[in-house]
């Protein structure tokens, strides 16, 4: 119990997409087949790359889209509908159609990244002048031969990485959109209303401008329990990574369009981002280009966490797939966890028809993207079926490019958090390194609890 150390990297998808992935970013193969992880699992060019990266969760480009810019986590008496994070876009009663409301989505994460990523390249070069690197700078390859140091442009190899989070919480609150809200067979509410549940998170929490308490608590009790029953049909509803072909598919053409929507800053920054941008990279490539080699930064965004599923969600407002304000997202690229307010639900999964959802046809443009899929398996799982799912993730034919395998029962974290010095050896993945479970602070622990289990197709699910 606890075999949660290994990290599983498929290393020719990673190498030959560090190889040739981007446009104008390609890197030697030779370059690329000797890559590391920079930290947790980020691949960098061993020896030769510097590294920064910055986060972008999409979340927040779904909270623009249902509040007109704003996200509504700040919503409520002094704020009104929220601080605004991006561009005013239309009210949700005049968003007609799901494809409508998709392209106002995409518009918000272009703003967001464009942001983010012009704040990251417009610093480019400051970190020397009072924190430089000399020792690492004399060990990294283009550092000497440049006269420059690690941080001021000195490596061969200058890799981006934006970390774009939540990503199975926007795929399965965007699947809940288009059910509930649009879809002529299963919609049981409007966008407008569905914003209104979200603002007052399900009805746990009526807040005022929307709900004023002088008009008696019956009238917000009444409210409040349509919102639950709301949010009960959101969370019957198929989620990402549980083997579902539909919303599988669904979810690859959402990682594809946000994707290709970073991917493009940096590959058409004029067109992308605007002239000013441009010329802010191209002032930056002249000044740190020598004549034997020009500069270029490698693009490597992924869908990732790291430990911060927790802390970057705390942030973030009630969504459209069940999930309470503030609480946890799943993972990296993993499947959401069970909700945080109710007990755990680890009804099973196959494993081999549920990985298979990241290797369909629309994902395939992102398996250019180095992220992990975090699953859990039960301690009885056979070790000839691990051996089976390992090899096809190898091949390709399972999973993304990224794997990690947690053992453990449910039973065994129960355990764990009342006897935890009859535990002291038992360690779980984190999001990006493995931890001993005991010294996880209990939010952690109980997210853990909540992953999705991972099954034989043969396994009747009451283990």
């Amino acid at each position: 119990s606890g075999g949660a150390h290994p990290f599983f990297f498929n290393d020719k998808m990673i190498s030959e997409s560090l190889a040739n992935f981007g446009k104008d970013m390609e890197v030697p193969i030779q370059d690329a087949r000797d890559f590391c992880a920079d930290g947790c699992y980020e691949p960098i060019f061993a020896g030769k790359s510097e590294f920064s990266l910055i986060y972008t969760p999409i979340t927040n480009a779904m909270e623009a889209t249902l509040n007109m810019g704003a996200a509504y986590i700040s919503s409520g008496p002094v704020y009104l509908r929220g601080n605004n994070i991006s561009f005013q876009s239309p009210r949700p009663e005049d968003i007609e159609s799901f494809d409508e409301f998709m392209q106002i989505f995409y518009r918000h994460y272009h703003w967001l990244a464009a942001g983010a990523i012009n704040l990251l390249v417009s610093g480019y070069g400051n970190l020397w002048k009072i924190c430089p690197s000399p020792l690492l700078s004399s060990l990294t390859e283009g550092c000497m031969e440049s006269g420059r140091d690690l941080t001021n442009g000195g490596a061969k190899y200058h890799i981006i990485a934006p970390m774009m989070l939540g990503i199975s919480c926007v795929i399965d609150s965007l699947w809940a959109i288009k059910k509930l809200v649009y879809d002529e067979y299963s919609a049981v509410t409007t966008l407008a209303e569905l914003r209104e549940c979200l603002l007052c998170d399900w009805g746990y929490d009526m807040i005022e401008p929307l709900h004023v308490k002088t008009a008696g608590k019956e009238r917000a009790e009444l409210k409040s329990h349509r919102y639950k029953f709301i949010r009960d049909k959101a969370l019957e509803l198929e989620k990402f990574g549980s083997g579902n072909e539909e919303i599988d598919k669904f979810g690859g053409e959402i990682a594809t369009k946000i994707g290709e929507t970073y991917m493009s800053l940096l590959e058409d920054p004029g067109q992308a981002v605007g002239p000013e941008f441009k010329a802010m990279v191209d002032g930056i490539k002249k000044k740190y280009s020598t004549p034997d080699r020009p500069f270029k930064f490698k693009f490597t965004p992924a869908f990732g966490t790291f430990e911060d599923y927790l802390g970057v969600a705390m942030g973030v407002g009630a969504s459209a797939d069940g999930r309470r304000k503030g609480k946890t997202f799943a993972s990296n690229f993993s499947p959401m966890c069970s909700p945080s307010d109710m007990a755990p639900d680890r009804k099973p999964r196959n494993i081999f028809k549920a990985l298979k959802g990241w290797n369909n046809e629309a994902f395939k443009y992102v398996h250019n993207f180095p992220s992990p899929v975090d699953i859990n398996i039960r301690e009885d799982f056979p070790a000839e079926k691990i051996v089976e799912v390992l090899k096809a993730f190898g091949r390709g034919e399972l999973g993304f490019n990224m794997l990690t395998i947690t053992c453990a029962n449910l039973e065994t974290l129960d355990e764990a958090v009342k006897f935890p010095e009859q535990y002291d050896l038992l360690r779980l993945r984190l999001g990006g390194w493995s931890e001993f479970f005991i010294t996880m602070f209990p939010d952690y622990q109980e997210q853990q609890k909540r992953r999705p289990l991972f099954v034989l197709e043969e396994d009747d699910g009451k283990k």
